[in-house]
């Protein structure tokens, strides 16, 4: 069956519910979201996400929460990063995919 992004589920992995999130783009290769919560929190829910789904940290480049990371969960990759906003109080995350 292809790949295919159904609501806030990307190849299998969901967005974090987490507060006020938007949908800024949605594709078959890429999602961006924002919220309106910090970095820290936007974490907690992501590694809660990943735990429940069985998805594996492959490699964390971030620094204070900024930057990438990769997940893989049988044998899919899918990459994500996390930064704030201009405004603090808001942060983004964006999934994508290797084409």
């Amino acid at each position: 069956a292809p790949l295919m992004v159904v609501g806030s589920d990307f190849h299998g992995l969901s967005a974090p519910e987490g507060i006020e999130r938007r949908v800024l783009y949605n594709s078959k290769f890429r999602a961006i979201y924002t919220y309106k919560m910090s970095l820290a929190e936007l974490e907690m829910q992501l590694q809660k996400v990943l735990l429940d789904k069985h998805w594996e940290i492959k490699t964390d480049e971030r620094v204070n929460l900024i930057g990438k990371l990769d997940i893989s969960n049988d044998g899919r990759i899918i990459h994500v990063s996390t930064e704030p906003c201009g405004n603090p109080m808001f942060c983004t995350m964006k999934y994508w995919i290797d084409m």
